[in-house]
């Protein structure tokens, strides 16, 4: 998020705007859920901040962040995706899921810019989507253990989502997102606070270990987790180096990213025959995975430039064919679970070089804030776990493009960011 000079005080936050940030939390913790449910709790929220926002403030604020690096960084992406939206595969779908997540930001930027200045707001809504999605974890780690199957059966079915229900689909890598939260509270509270939030951090872990539907998932998310926090540690020992030796290794980091990537694909055994399938040239991930990776970059090197338009990747020649080795799954099962690979195939070789552009600039803005007093440097630290962690799950767990997973990121990070600036709106 962009500094402006000028910060305005400190606002009283009404019942509405309690409600409103409740609203947004209860949406994180409901997101993997489903999209109706995820909706009709996001829904009114927008509307309230849409009306409120543009009662204290007005639309000028976000259009002053094309002044900013990163803001230039946003508008070059999006500009990016619309061109190759038009020679997608699916230049419909492509541009509504590029409008989608814009719309995204644009939310995330005015809930973080009203909410900086209303102390506690933003912490609110972190406290009640943390309340609730515990309160989820423990019914089912309950019922996981216990292994009660009315509850796997009658009432799945009666809720309608069964494929998409908390305990065999997305869940344990969306505990990451409460994790941090968590972990915030944890480290600014004190006893006997502090006690509840180290039971909510075992019960978040419990849950992970506890949801048995993906066993790779559940190690990507504790992988994220972990690296996470060795990430964020590394980022804020960076803050203590001169602003061209830090850019210089964020640079670096993030060309090692990119080109390691690519070097990992090209040690894939290649797809010889369109319905064989390639030994693992990897101990990980596992093998269905590679072969995704094998044919996804496959396209990529097909179409370098362009790509072959955002969320197109399932829809091109010879991804749906199925596999016997695998039981009957696809060489692209929706998505290719991996972002790195995902955004480049889909947006050509340009299109993932400017969103790691602008991750590195959010990332030295981040280090920037840090070394500024009136700070919560605590939640700079946890901003640096939750941004890391992110981005590691992606590597091998969901589409980036998926709703709800942009969402609990870019509301999560807006109430983050929001904690954080209070002091200085203060």
């Amino acid at each position: 998020m962009a500094n402006f000079t000028g910060q305005p005080k400190q606002l009283d936050a009404d019942r509405l705007d309690y409600w409103m940030a409740g609203l947004f939390g209860v949406g994180i913790a409901l997101s993997p859920v489903s999209r109706v449910a995820m909706g009709i709790v996001l829904v009114p929220a927008i509307i309230l901040l849409t009306f409120r926002f543009l009662r204290t403030t007005s639309f000028r604020m976000i259009w002053a962040y094309r002044r900013t690096a990163i803001g230039i960084g946003i508008v070059a992406i999006f500009s990016w995706f619309a061109i190759t939206s038009v020679f997608s595969i699916d230049p419909g779908k492509s541009l509504q899921v590029t409008l989608r997540t814009l719309a995204m930001i644009i939310v995330a930027v005015m809930f973080y810019h009203y909410a900086k200045s209303r102390k506690g707001l933003a912490q609110h809504g972190m406290k009640i989507g943390l309340t609730v999605f515990v309160i989820w974890c423990l019914i089912g780690i309950y019922f996981i253990y216990f292994n009660i199957p009315l509850f796997k059966t009658v009432f799945y079915d009666w809720l309608g989502i069964t494929n998409r229900l908390i305990f065999y689909k997305n869940d344990s890598a969306l505990a990451f997102v409460f994790l941090a939260v968590a972990l915030y509270f944890l480290l600014r509270s004190q006893a006997p606070n502090r006690w509840i939030y180290a039971a909510c951090i075992v019960i978040l872990i419990l849950f992970i270990y506890a949801d048995n539907y993906s066993p790779l998932r559940n190690r990507s998310a504790m992988a994220g987790n972990v690296l996470g926090l060795i990430g964020a540690t590394f980022f804020i020992m960076l803050t203590f180096l001169s602003t061209i030796w830090r850019k210089i290794v964020v640079a670096l980091l993030f060309a090692l990213a990119l080109f390691g990537t690519a070097s990992v694909m090209e040690r894939l055994a290649p797809i010889e025959k369109i319905g064989e399938v390639p030994a693992p040239a990897l101990s990980y991930p596992d093998h269905h995975r590679q072969v995704i990776w094998s044919f996804v970059y496959e396209k990529l090197k097909a179409n370098p430039l362009l790509g072959v338009g955002i969320d197109g990747i399932a829809k091109t020649e010879h991804a749906n064919t199925k596999l016997v080795f695998f039981k009957g799954q696809e060489y692209v099962p929706a998505h290719p679970h991996n972002w790195v690979l995902e955004v480049a195939v889909e947006t050509g070789v340009i299109g993932i070089i400017l969103v790691l552009l602008v991750m590195a600039i959010f990332i030295l803005n981040l280090q920037k804030l840090f070394r500024q007093k009136n700070i919560d440097r605590k939640m700079i630290f946890v901003i640096f776990y939750f941004f890391c962690s992110f981005w590691i799950i992606s590597m091998a767990a969901f589409s980036i493009w998926s709703a709800w997973w942009l969402i609990s990121f870019f509301m999560t990070l807006a109430m983050m960011m929001a904690v954080a600036k209070e002091k200085a709106s203060a």
